[in-house]
């Protein structure tokens, strides 16, 4: 499993960057920095598998992301270096740190995720070990879901909210556009609720041809609408 560090002075970028790496199943924990002084503490003390440095840092910075490689280099030289950049003519300068790769901004989850793939090669790994996990942006800090920790998504109102064996989180996506990237464990079983077909216990008629799905460790029940039973019915064992 890789361990990653991200350095990036631009709040948004950065926040990108760690959803993304976050997601790829080969990556067990991702740290950050927005200062590369920060970054080389990160790097000294937990030996990272791959650092991704933003090669131009704000001036306030003192630093560069290639004098962070650098020192980066010295104290972890296990550690392959990804620079980050904006400007293809910073490019060839990177190459004198003897980098794994560089990404060019705006950056896309494909290129990254090849990266990571690259480097997981690097580590005897294969890819899709563990399942894809769950962004979720909770105030200012972001948490990540494993599939097996969810029970169901539910849309309420114009919000979305996943309910999970540690809470209740609200997500910044509908539940068409999280039906497009779920893995085939979740099921869309009503316009209002995508369900988690692993944690179900089980699933009642109420009447008026809709059901009440109930799940294993948890009090709040979902939905099945009689046109998602009929589409679904292999899958779901009724209980009278």
């Amino acid at each position: 499993m890789l361990h990653v560090l991200i350095l990036e002075d631009e709040t948004y970028t950065l926040r990108y960057l760690q959803a993304i790496v976050s997601e790829h199943p080969l990556v067990k924990s991702v740290s950050t920095a927005s200062f590369g002084r920060d970054a080389v503490q990160l790097a000294q003390e937990q030996r990272p598998n791959v650092a991704f440095l933003d090669i131009e840092l704000s001036p306030e910075d003192g630093y560069t992301g290639l004098e962070v490689a650098n020192y980066i280099t010295e104290l972890s030289p296990a550690t392959r270096i990804v620079f980050i950049t904006g400007y293809s003519k910073y490019a060839l300068d990177s190459f004198a740190v003897h980098p794994f790769d560089y990404v060019l901004k705006p950056v896309k989850k494909d290129r990254i995720f090849d990266v990571l793939n690259g480097l997981a090669k690097e580590h005897g790994q294969q890819y899709q070990i563990r399942p894809k996990r769950i962004v979720v942006q909770c105030g200012q800090e972001m948490i990540f879901l494993a599939p097996a920790e969810i029970f169901f998504f539910e849309k309420q109102g114009k919000k979305t909210f996943v309910h999970t064996r540690n809470g209740v989180y609200e997500l910044g996506k509908s539940l068409n556009t999280l039906s497009e990237s779920l893995s085939k464990e979740f099921v869309r079983t009503h316009k209002s609720f995508i369900v988690n077909i692993n944690r179900i216990r089980k699933v009642k008629e109420l009447g008026n041809r809709s059901w009440e799905i109930t799940f294993q460790g948890y009090d709040q029940p979902a939905l099945l609408s009689r046109y998602k039973y009929e589409e679904y019915k292999d899958l779901f064992a009724i209980s009278v």
